[in-house]
């Protein structure tokens, strides 16, 4: 566990020596910290929102059912209310 721990030490403190010696790599990991975050927002929107999904699928057939009965309703109202 404690070369776990070296290992994890080493690989950050060379990027941060990298970091001092060149700006660039500071904004080049900024830059990939926050591809990783598109990326998984990517993902939770996919996964949110696909219609292959079962739970999406039936939430969106709810809704189209509940639109679809208030128009019905709001359409065979009586003209005199």
């Amino acid at each position: 566990m404690i070369s776990y721990y070296y290992s994890l030490f080493l690989v950050f403190s060379i990027i941060c020596i990298l970091m001092i010696l060149d700006a660039n790599v500071a904004t080049y990991i900024f830059l990939l910290s926050k591809l990783v975050q598109v990326q998984y927002r990517k993902i939770k929107w996919i996964i949110q929102n696909d219609p292959r999904n079962p739970i999406v699928s039936w939430s969106i057939k709810r809704r189209s059912e509940k639109l679809a009965k208030e128009l019905f309703d709001e359409l065979n109202k009586p003209l005199d209310e």
